[in-house]
C-alpha cells in the first residue's frame, strides 16, 4: 500500500493522502517512514472503537479535498476490517468513487478461515460494499476470475504490485557473495501463516534431506503457528532448518541476495510480493498453483506445481539437485522479468490511469477488463 501510494502521488503530486490504523505501537514510528511524504492520519486499532477513530480521519481528508474543490475518490484495501466497516458507515460515501482491492481476502482458502465471522461481515456490509464498489482491483488475472466465481460483475482493474528494488539492484544479479556449492541455501520470507505451508515444506524438506542444503525460514506472524513450526522442526529433527525472525529492508535483501533458491509453498495468494521479490534478487522460484505465478514455469524462472507434498517434494529434489549454473541462469531471468515488470513507477501510472477513468476525466484503460 506505501509503495502505490507513493507511486502515484509521484505521478499526481499532492493528490494522495492515506487513514489507516496500526496494531503494534513500537513498531509504528519505524513503519511510518515507508510512506515518506504522503500525508498520512493513522489510529492505533482498539477493535470496534477503531471505527470511530478512522472515520474522524477520513472526514478531515474528505474536508481538505473539498476545500481544494477537487473530487474525491477512495481506494480500500483489504476486506473484513476496521477500514471496511468505516466506509460502510460514513454517510457520503456512497456518492464517492470506490475502488477495493481486496488483497487475497475473496480466495477460496482465505474465505474458509475464520470463515463464520467472514460470512457474517458479508451479511451485514461487506457483500453490498463489493457489489457497488466502482471497481475492483485485481492484482492477477486469477485474482479477477476469483472475483467472477464469487459473483462479483464490476469493472476489474488487472494491475500487479509493485516492489521497492533497492539502490544497488543491479549488483545482486553478480551473486558474488554465494557460498560454495558444497552449502547452498534455500530460503522462504513471509508471513508465518498456516495458508503459507509451512508445514508441508518441512515434510517434503524431511523426506528428501538435500545433502549440502540449508533451508531458511524468514518471517513473523501468528504465535500460535510460529511455535507449531519450531516444534515441527524439533520433531523431525531437521538441524539444516532455522527460524530467521522478521528481515526488513537491507537486511531482508541481503538474506535473498545471497541465497540459491527460493521457495514459497502457499495455499493461496492473491499475488505474492515475495516471489516479486526473490525473482528480483536473482532468485529461482519454487511456488504453487495456488499463486497466479504460472510464467514462472512457463518461462524457466523456477517451479510452479500443485499445492501438496508429492508435488512440492518433487520440485525441491530437481532445484537441489541441479547444477548451480542452472539456478543462476533460471535466476537471472527472473531477475529481468521482475525488474522490467514490476517496478512501482510504472504501476504508479497504470493505477491512476484507472482511477482518472473511474472519475470520468480520462479514456479506458487497457488494465481493465468488464467480463
Amino acid at each position: 500500500m506505501s509503495g502505490l501510494a507513493r507511486a502515484v502521488a509521484a505521478e499526481a503530486p499532492g493528490s494522495v493522502s492515506v487513514v489507516g490504523a496500526y496494531a503494534d505501537a513500537a513498531l509504528w514510528p519505524e513503519d511510518c517512514r515507508q510512506w515518506s511524504a504522503t500525508p498520512l492520519a493513522a489510529v492505533p486499532y482498539r477493535g470496534l472503537l477503531t471505527v470511530g477513530a478512522m472515520r474522524r480521519c477520513l472526514r478531515t481528508v474528505l474536508d481538505s479535498v473539498a476545500d481544494r474543490g477537487a473530487a474525491p475518490l477512495v481506494h480500500l484495501h483489504g476486506l473484513w476490517d476496521a477500514a471496511s466497516l468505516t466506509l460502510a458507515s460514513t454517510s457520503e460515501s456512497s456518492r464517492i468513487p470506490l475502488v477495493i482491492s481486496p488483497r487475497g481476502m475473496l480466495e477460496p482458502w482465505a474465505l474458509r478461515h475464520r470463515g463464520s465471522k467472514k460470512k457474517l461481515a458479508l451479511t451485514l456490509w461487506q457483500r453490498s460494499q463489493l457489489v457497488h464498489a466502482g471497481l475492483l482491483h485485481a492484482t492477477s488475472a486469477m485474482e479477477c476470475e476469483g472475483f467472477r466465481q464469487a459473483g462479483l460483475r464490476n469493472p476489474v482493474a488487472i494491475v500487479p504490485n509493485g516492489i521497492d528494488l533497492p539502490a544497488d539492484i543491479g549488483d545482486l544479479g553478480s551473486r558474488a557473495s554465494r557460498e560454495a556449492p558444497s552449502s547452498r541455501r534455500c530460503v522462504f520470507l513471509s508471513r508465518l501463516h498456516p495458508k503459507k505451508g509451512l508445514p508441508m515444506l518441512l515434510a517434503a524438506w524431511a523426506r528428501l534431506r538435500p545433502r549440502g542444503w540449508t533451508l531458511q525460514i524468514a518471517g513473523s506472524g501468528e504465535p500460535r503457528h510460529e511455535r507449531e513450526v519450531r516444534d515441527t522442526i524439533e520433531r523431525l529433527k531437521l538441524d539444516g532448518v532455522t527460524l530467521e525472525g522478521d528481515l526488513r529492508g537491507a537486511d531482508k535483501w541481503r538474506f535473498l541476495a545471497t541465497a540459491d533458491l527460493f521457495v514459497l509453498p502457499t495455499y493461496s495468494e492473491n499475488f505474492g510480493i515475495a516471489v516479486a521479490e526473490a525473482m528480483a534478487a536473482g532468485l529461482p522460484v519454487i511456488t504453487t498453483r495456488g499463486t497466479p505465478w504460472q510464467v514462472l514455469r512457463d518461462e524457466q524462472m523456477g517451479w510452479w506445481v500443485d499445492a501438496d507434498e508429492p508435488s512440492l517434494t518433487g520440485a525441491l529434489r530437481e532445484a537441489t539437485s541441479a547444477p548451480s549454473a542452472v539456478l543462476a541462469e533460471r535466476g537471472g531471468r527472473a531477475r529481468s522479468h521482475a525488474i522490467a515488470t514490476y517496478s512501482w513507477p510504472a504501476i504508479g501510472r497504470r493505477m491512476l490511469d484507472c482511477y482518472r477513468w473511474l472519475r470520468g476525466i480520462g479514456p479506458t484503460p487497457t488494465d481493465i477488463v468488464f467480463e
